[in-house]
């Protein structure tokens, strides 16, 4: 590796020694634009100048040089100057001393066809500098646009570190270091390449943080969906039954109508039970009186049998039975008189027994037709219970409290209402 010490606007290189956290950067300079890292002393030796290498550096009446020219190897990364002898330099103090103008030639590499040769003429008198691309007459704009081009970075403090920003280097972050060497020793589409890889990064953790707050947006909507659903199925609900009192408020006249029919007919039903009760009443009485009528016909009977028994007992004992013939004779003709008494009161009997069975008969209808209706209203009543909670209470009040009122108060139609089946 060759070291030269020179100053000049193209290269300024602090000469203090680096420290710990530079060092490394320092080395990676060390190693050249064109120098892989790991590679052998061999190969350094062999590589190549790349585009932008200093391949030559004239100088003429340039500070203390009066004719100086020398051609580094690939391998040149350092240039040194003496501490603050450019800190604030007009161009006239680039001039040798006793000399009217200098000149600094410098003379980059270019793979593509002829290097490029930058020329800087500095007046005096003037105090001013002349630049030249090639021998042609330019800008320092159009020297800076080129060495841009040639990736050759002024700003970069891996590549130029003039003294007053030896600071600014050792304060310079690890990811700065890094940006820095990339530039200074990578190509230009590596720093291009990092710069969008961190704008991807940086995307990513964008679309992250949208993608979690979009997942916590969708499990509130999915919350607010479910709260909703329920209360549409309330509306729904609501509205069925809007639905079904509408129905039912169209379907009330003629409920209305037909409870009345019902009702008269009911009432008519409740008189003709109230005549049947009075008839059943009236049988009953009959049937008591029949039955008070037939004890005493067995009584009777049962008298004429301890008679008979009494005259037969006295005729056994009778002594000579033909002085009693006449007797016998008149008492034949009693008991055969009696005899045809029993036998009618017997026929009388049978047809109370069997008017008193038709009787049992008919009771017995009426009172099946009677617990009919009674378990009609029980289970009418038992509907109304689950239905109409407050009616069934209400019933059972005006049952328990009748006598409270003036006149009849009727139940609901439910109850008193009864519908002969359609023959």
């Amino acid at each position: 590796m060759q070291k030269t010490h020179f100053a000049g606007n193209f290269t300024k290189m602090a000469s203090k020694r680096p420290n710990s956290s530079q060092r490394g950067y320092f080395d990676l300079i060390k190693r050249g634009k064109s120098a892989a890292a790991g590679q052998s002393n061999e190969e350094d030796e062999n590589a190549s100048f790349v585009d932008g290498s200093i391949v030559r550096v004239k100088m003429r009446n340039f500070v203390t040089y009066a004719d100086c020219e020398f051609k580094p190897g690939p391998h040149l990364n350092v240039l040194l100057g003496p501490n603050g002898m450019f800190r604030h330099p007009a161009v006239r103090d680039f001039i040798k001393h006793g000399a009217s103008q200098a000149m600094i030639e410098i003379e980059l590499h270019n793979s593509n066809e002829r290097n490029h040769i930058i020329t800087r003429e500095m007046y005096r008198n003037e105090n001013r500098s002349n630049w030249k691309i090639n021998g042609k007459g330019s800008t320092m704009k159009e020297v800076q646009e080129l060495t841009k081009k040639l990736n050759v970075q002024v700003a970069n403090l891996c590549q130029f570190l003039p003294q007053d920003k030896v600071q600014e280097f050792a304060k310079m972050s690890q990811q700065q270091l890094l940006e820095a060497t990339e530039k200074a020793v990578g190509s230009p589409k590596m720093f291009d390449s990092h710069q969008k890889l961190i704008e991807l990064r940086k995307q990513e953790k964008e679309l992250e943080v949208s993608l979690r707050n979009d997942k916590e947006h969708l499990e509130k909507l999915e919350q607010q969906n479910e709260r909703l659903e329920h209360e549409v199925k309330r509306h729904q609900e609501r509205e069925r039954h809007l639905q079904k009192v509408q129905i039912l408020e169209k379907k009330r006249p003629w409920a209305m109508e037909k409870g009345s029919e019902v009702l008269k007919r009911a009432k008519s039903k409740s008189e003709q039970i109230e005549k049947k009760g009075d008839k059943i009443e009236e049988l009953r009485t009959e049937l008591k009186d029949l039955k008070e009528e037939e004890k005493k016909r067995q009584k009777r009977m049962n008298d004429l049998e301890r008679v008979i028994d009494g005259l037969r007992n006295e005729l056994d004992n009778l002594p000579d039975p033909y002085h009693l013939q006449p007797r016998i004779d008149e008492i034949n003709v009693e008991a055969r008189q009696k005899n045809r008494e029993v036998v009618t009161m017997q026929g009388q009997a049978r047809s109370i027994r069997d008017e008193a069975d038709s009787l049992k008969a008919q009771v017995q209808d009426i009172r099946s037709r009677i617990s009919e209706l009674e378990d009609m209203k029980n289970r009418r009543l038992e509907h109304l219970r689950n239905r109409y909670k407050d009616t069934y209470n209400a019933v059972l009040w005006l049952r328990a409290n009748q006598h409270k009122f003036h006149a009849p108060i009727h139940e609901p139609i439910l109850l008193q209402a009864s519908c002969a089946p359609i023959a």
